[in-house]
C-alpha cells in the first residue's frame, strides 16, 4: 500500500504545478517550445527521421523520442501547447512517488514519505520543469528513480519479474532521455553498497552483472539510431553556458545555478557527513562527486570526467541530482529532528509538548519549502526569462502570402518563443533553430552561438551572426522578422533590406542575396525509422504492463486479462485497415512489394503487444505455456519455413515470412490460454464487419472508392469500374461493374473476412436467447450481403463448407437456429444475386467475358508453375516467399505475376514435401478436433477453419500476405481458445 503521506505528497504536486501550468507558465520556459516543436514533428509523421523546418533540414534521431511520441499522440486532440501541458502535469504530479520508491530502497516508509512530501514542493523541480522546460529529462529522471527500486528489489530477491521490469526501465528510460546514461552508474553504485555485506556479495555481483548484460544492450537497442548518429557527430565550437563558469568569480552564475538547485535543502547537507551507518557510504559518495560536477567550471572534476566533451555539457542537471540525492538523508534527518527531546520553547525552560513540537516542524518546513517553490512562479515577472509574448499572426499571414513561404526566414529578438512561430509556420522553414547539438551548416556549427535569434544575449554579441547573414542567401533565405532593434545595424552592414512594419510591430528585413533553395530530405533507411516510431513506445508499453503486475498482483494480472481481450478486438478491426511500415525493402523486379518486402501492419502490432500482455502474466503466474501436438506442428511448421531461408531465392524474404510465422504462432499460443478473448473478438469482428458493410454500400452504389480519400489507404486506393487494374466484372452490354472491395485491397480478401463476420454472427446467435434474435441477425445478414456482392466464388463455397460443418455437428447444436441461419443466409444471398443473375451466372456457369477467360487461363498457368517448381525441389521446395520471385525472373516481362491460388500447391513449390506432409498433419488434427468438438463455440470456430480451408484451395492471401496470414491465425487462436476451455 502506498502510505497516506505520499498520497497527499501526489496531491500537493498536482495541485501546485498544476497552478503553474494553469497559468502557462512554461510558455516562458526556455525549452518547452523546442519540445513541441519535436512532438508536432511526429505527431505530423511519426516514421520520419528528418525535420526540415530548422537548419535546412536536421535529423530528429539526435534526440531520443519518447517523451515527444507522447506529446504527440495527445497533438491531434489537444493541439501541441495543452499536449505538452498534460504530459508536464503527469509527470510533475508523480514526481514524488518516484522519490518515494527511491528513498525506501535506503530507508522506511516514514522517513521516505517525507522524501516525497519534500519533492513535491522542492524548488529544483519547479526549476527544471517550469523555467528550462526540461520535461523529456524530467521524464527520464521520474523513470529512473523507479528503475532504480526495481533493480533493488532484483538484487535482493532475484526473480524473473524483478529482473525484467529493471531491464525494462533501463531502457525506457534511454528511450526519454539519454543524459541520465550520467546518472545511472551513481544510483547503481549507491545501491549496491547499501545492499553490500559479507554474506551476500556474490550473488549480488551476479545479479548485478545479469543485470548488466541485458540492460546495456537494451539501452543501447531501444533508441539505436541516436547512438548510430551520435558516433558520427564531431564536436562543434563550444556554446558558452552559465553553469560551465566559475560560481567563485562569478556569482551570477552561482545565482543562478546553484541556489535555485539547493534552497533551501542546502542546510541538509553538513548533517550527511556524520551519524550514518557505513551503507549510506554509496549514497554520500554519489552525492559529493554530483555536488562538485554541478559546480561545473568551479573545479576541474569535469574536465577530467569528460574531457574536451565538457565544453559542450551542461551541468545544471547533476546539481539537479545532486539535490534529489539528498531526499532520502532529508527524510531520516526529519524524523530524527522530530523526535528531539531537548527542544525547548522559545519563551519558556519547560521541554514543548511532543504533539506540538512535530506540528510546528512540519508546518515550518512546509511553508520554508513551498514557499520557496511557490515564489518561482513571480521570477519571469522580476527577472525576465524572455521577451514579451508576440502575436504570431501577421507573422503567420505574410509567410502564407502569395510565394513568401517558398523561402526561409530568420527572427531576431524573439527569445525562445521563436520555435512557437515554427510550429505555426507550417511549410515556411527557418536557418535556425532550437537544437543546436542537430545542426549541420558549417557557419552555425563554428559560431559558438546558440541561436541566431538570440544572439544578443551571448557572450559573443550579435556580430558573431554576421558571417552566419553573409552566407544566409545559398541557404535560401529571404526574410528577416526583427523584434529586438538591436540587430538593424547588424542586418544593415551584411546589405539586409528593410520591407515593411507588421501590425504587430515586427519589422520585415528583406535578404537581397537570396537564391531558391529546395527542402532536401535525405533517404531513409526503412528499419531505422521503424525501430524509432516502434522500440520506444513499445519499451514503454512493456514497463507499464511489467510494473502494474509488480506493484498490485491479483489486480494488476486481471487488468492485463482485460486489456488483452481489448487488444483481441481491437485486432480484427485493425486487419480492414492495411496500414503499413516498411521495415525492409527486398526489390525485385516485376514483384508487388507486398510479396517480398518485410511489412509491418496494425495488426501485426496489435498481435505483438497481446503476445507481450501473454508473457508478462505467464511471468507473473509462474505458468509455462501448455504445448499440444498442435502446437508442435505449427513450431514445426515455423521452423521449416525458417529454414527455407538457406536455399530461397532471397533469404531476406523467407526470414521475413518465417517471423511473421513465428509472430502468428505466438499469437495462437497465448490465446489458448486466453479464451475470455473470445467475447473481445466477436465484439471487434462485429464492430468490422459494420464498418466493412457503411463502406460496400457507398462502393456498391458509387462505383467507386474516391470517397475513402481521407483515410489515405493506400489500398484499395482511389478507384472506379473503369479504372486499370481494378477488379470489375461486364455486363453482357459491355457496361462494367465495379466488384465490393470495402476497405481491403481485394473483393476476395473482402470476401473472406466477411465469412469471419458471418461466423461471428452465429456465434451471436447460438449464444442468445431467442428474444433477442432480432438483435443479432441483421449483423448475419450484413455478413451475407456484403460475402455475395465480393463475387468471390471460393469464399462462396467456403461459407457452404461452414454451414455444412454446423449441419454435420446439428446433434450438439439448436438445429432451429442452425436452420434459421442457413435459410437466412440463402434469402439474403438470393435477395442480392436475382438482380444481378448475370454477373452471377458469368461467376459461375456462364463465363462469358474475356476477364474471366483471362482469370481462368491465368490460375492454370499458375498451377503449372508450381507444380514445374515442386518438380525440381520435390523434398524442400523453393524457399519461402520465393514463388513469386522466381516466376518474375523466369517468365518474362509483363506477364502474370502472382503467388499460385491454392496454398497446397504454394506450400508444395515453396517448402517441398515435407511442408505438404507438416500441413496434412496439421489439417488432420484440426479435422479431428472439429469432429470432436461439443460446444458451440468450439464447433462455429471449427467450422471457421472449414471455410477457410476451402478458400485456400483457390486462393493464396491466406498464406501469402501479412493481414490474411494474421486473419487465419486469429481464427486458429480462438478455435484452440474455445477448445481449450471445452477441455477444462
Amino acid at each position: 500500500m502506498i502510505p497516506r503521506r505520499v498520497l497527499l505528497a501526489v496531491l500537493f504536486a498536482f495541485l501546485l504545478h498544476g497552478f503553474f501550468i494553469l497559468t502557462a507558465r512554461y510558455r516562458l520556459s526556455y525549452d518547452a517550445f523546442t519540445h513541441m516543436f519535436f512532438a508536432d514533428h511526429y505527431a505530423r509523421d511519426w516514421f520520419s527521421l528528418w525535420e526540415t523546418r530548422w537548419y535546412t533540414g536536421f535529423s530528429v534521431v539526435s534526440y531520443p523520442p519518447l517523451v515527444h511520441q507522447l506529446i504527440a499522440i495527445f497533438v491531434p486532440v489537444l493541439g501541441f501547447d495543452k499536449a505538452y501541458a498534460l504530459i508536464l502535469w503527469v509527470v510533475t504530479t508523480f514526481f514524488p512517488l518516484g522519490i518515494y520508491t527511491f528513498s525506501r530502497i535506503f530507508t522506511g516508509r516514514n522517513a521516505s514519505s517525507y522524501a516525497a512530501i519534500t519533492s513535491a514542493i522542492l524548488l529544483p523541480v519547479y526549476v527544471t520543469a517550469h523555467i528550462f522546460g526540461q520535461l523529456p529529462f524530467l521524464t527520464a529522471t521520474l523513470i529512473t528513480f523507479f528503475g532504480m527500486a526495481a533493480l533493488a528489489k532484483f538484487l535482493r530477491e532475484g526473480g524473473l519479474l524483478n529482473f525484467l521490469l529493471a531491464v525494462s526501465f533501463t531502457a525506457t528510460t534511454m528511450a526519454a532521455h539519454h543524459a541520465t546514461l550520467m546518472i545511472q552508474p551513481f544510483f547503481i553504485f549507491a545501491i549496491t553498497i547499501y545492499q553490500l555485506n559479507k554474506n551476500n556479495w556474490k550473488k549480488l555481483f551476479i545479479r548485478l552483472a545479469a543485470f548488466s548484460l541485458a540492460a546495456i544492450p537494451a539501452g543501447l537497442a531501444v533508441i539505436w539510431p541516436f547512438w548510430k548518429w551520435g558516433l558520427q557527430q564531431q564536436m562543434q565550437t563550444p556554446i558558452d553556458h552559465l553553469s560551465r563558469h566559475n560560481f567563485i568569480t562569478e556569482p551570477f552564475a552561482l545565482l543562478i545555478f546553484f541556489w535555485p538547485f539547493y534552497l533551501p535543502i542546502v542546510i541538509v547537507i553538513p548533517f550527511i557527513f556524520r551519524g550514518w551507518k557505513r551503507s549510506f557510504l554509496g549514497l554520500q559518495i554519489s552525492f559529493v562527486i554530483l555536488f562538485i560536477l554541478g559546480l561545473g567550471g568551479t573545479t576541474t572534476l569535469p574536465a577530467l570526467l569528460f574531457g574536451k566533451g565538457w565544453e559542450w555539457l551542461t551541468y545544471d542537471r547533476f546539481a539537479f541530482w545532486a539535490s534529489l540525492t539528498l531526499l532520502p538523508f532529508l527524510g531520516i534527518l526529519f524524523i530524527r529532528f522530530r523526535r528531539f527531546k531537548r527542544m525547548k520553547s522559545r519563551f519558556a525552560l519547560k521541554p514543548m509538548p511532543a504533539t506540538l513540537r512535530r506540528k510546528l516542524i512540519s508546518a515550518f518546513a512546509f511553508i520554508l519549502f513551498s514557499g520557496t517553490a511557490t515564489l518561482l512562479w513571480f521570477m519571469p515577472l522580476v527577472f525576465p526569462t524572455q521577451p514579451d509574448p508576440i502575436d504570431m499572426q501577421p507573422i503567420v499571414d505574410f509567410m502564407a502570402a502569395e510565394d513568401h513561404s517558398y523561402w526561409r526566414y530568420i527572427t531576431f529578438g524573439f527569445g525562445d518563443q521563436f520555435a512557437y512561430l515554427n510550429l505555426l509556420t507550417e511549410k515556411a522553414a527557418t536557418l535556425d533553430g532550437s537544437y543546436h547539438t542537430a545542426r549541420t551548416i558549417p557557419e552555425l556549427r563554428e559560431s559558438g552561438i546558440g541561436q541566431i535569434d538570440t544572439a544578443y544575449w551571448a557572450k559573443e554579441g550579435i556580430p558573431a551572426i554576421g558571417p552566419i547573414l553573409q552566407a544566409s542567401g545559398k541557404y535560401g533565405v529571404r526574410w528577416g522578422f526583427v523584434n529586438l532593434r538591436a540587430f538593424v545595424p547588424e542586418l544593415k552592414k551584411n546589405g539586409w533590406e528593410f520591407f515593411k512594419y507588421l501590425p504587430n510591430g515586427i519589422q520585415i528585413w528583406e535578404n537581397p542575396d537570396f537564391t531558391f533553395q529546395k527542402p532536401i530530405v535525405p533517404p531513409t533507411d526503412p528499419f531505422e525509422s521503424f525501430s524509432w516510431g516502434f522500440f520506444p513506445m513499445f519499451s514503454l508499453f512493456t514497463t507499464l504492463t511489467l510494473g502494474i503486475t509488480a506493484l498490485r498482483r491479483e489486480r494488476g494480472i486481471k487488468l492485463i486479462r482485460n486489456v488483452h481481450a481489448v487488444i483481441i478486438g481491437l485486432l480484427p478491426l485493425s486487419l480492414g485497415f492495411w496500414y503499413y511500415k516498411i521495415i525492409f525493402e527486398f526489390k525485385h523486379e516485376q514483384v508487388y512489394f507486398t510479396y517480398d518486402h518485410a511489412l509491418f501492419f496494425i495488426s501485426d502490432g496489435l498481435a505483438f503487444l497481446s503476445i507481450i500482455l501473454w508473457l508478462v502474466i505467464k511471468v507473473q503466474t509462474n505458468e509455462m505455456p501448455r504445448i499440444l501436438p498442435f502446437h508442435k506442428l505449427i513450431f514445426t511448421l515455423c521452423a521449416w519455413i525458417t529454414l527455407s531461408a538457406t536455399w530461397s531465392m532471397d533469404w531476406r524474404t523467407s526470414l521475413y515470412i518465417a517471423a511473421h510465422f513465428w509472430l502468428i504462432s505466438l499469437l495462437i499460443l497465448s490465446l489458448q490460454d486466453q479464451p475470455k478473448a473470445w467475447n473481445g473478438a466477436l465484439a471487434g469482428t462485429t464492430l468490422a464487419l459494420l464498418v466493412q458493410a457503411f463502406a460496400g454500400i457507398i462502393e456498391f452504389n458509387s462505383q467507386s472508392t474516391l470517397f475513402l480519400k481521407p483515410l489515405n489507404l493506400h489500398w484499395p486506393g482511389l478507384i472506379d469500374a473503369t479504372s486499370k487494374g481494378a477488379s470489375i466484372l461486364k455486363f453482357a452490354n459491355g457496361e462494367n461493374f465495379l466488384r465490393v472491395y470495402g476497405l481491403f485491397p481485394h473483393p476476395n480478401i473482402l470476401a473472406g473476412f466477411a465469412l469471419f463476420g458471418i461466423a461471428v454472427a452465429v456465434g451471436f446467435i447460438f449464444s442468445s436467447k431467442r428474444t433477442s434474435w432480432f438483435i443479432v441477425t441483421p449483423f448475419l445478414m450484413i455478413g451475407t450481403a456484403l460475402l455475395a456482392v465480393t463475387f468471390s466464388r471460393s469464399a462462396w463455397l467456403g461459407l457452404a463448407a461452414f454451414f455444412l460443418v454446423l449441419l454435420l455437428k446439428s446433434k450438439l447444436l439448436d438445429r432451429k437456429k442452425i436452420w434459421f441461419a442457413i435459410s437466412l443466409s440463402l434469402i439474403v444471398f438470393a435477395s442480392v444475386m436475382i438482380p444481378l443473375r448475370e454477373l452471377f451466372l458469368s461467376r459461375t456457369t456462364s463465363p462469358t467475358t474475356n476477364i474471366e477467360n483471362f482469370s481462368l487461363v491465368g490460375r492454370t498457368w499458375l498451377n503449372q508453375q508450381a507444380l514445374g517448381y515442386a518438380k525440381e525441389k520435390p523434398l524442400t521446395g523453393i524457399g519461402a516467399g520465393s514463388f513469386v520471385i522466381q516466376l518474375a525472373e523466369r517468365a518474362g516481362e509483363f506477364n502474370f505475376v502472382e503467388p499460385v491460388h491454392n496454398v497446397p500447391l504454394l506450400i508444395l513449390s515453396e517448402l517441398g514435401l515435407i511442408g505438404v506432409v507438416i500441413l496434412t498433419v496439421l489439417v488432420f488434427l484440426i479435422a479431428k478436433s472439429i469432429v470432436n468438438a461439443s460446444t458451440p463455440q468450439a464447433i462455429i470456430s471449427g467450422a471457421l477453419l472449414a471455410g477457410f480451408g476451402v478458400i485456400a484451395l483457390f486462393d493464396h492471401y491466406l498464406w501469402s500476405l501479412a493481414p490474411g496470414r494474421m486473419m487465419l491465425g486469429l481464427a486458429l487462436g480462438l478455435w484452440q481458445g474455445q477448445m481449450q476451455a471445452a477441455d477444462e
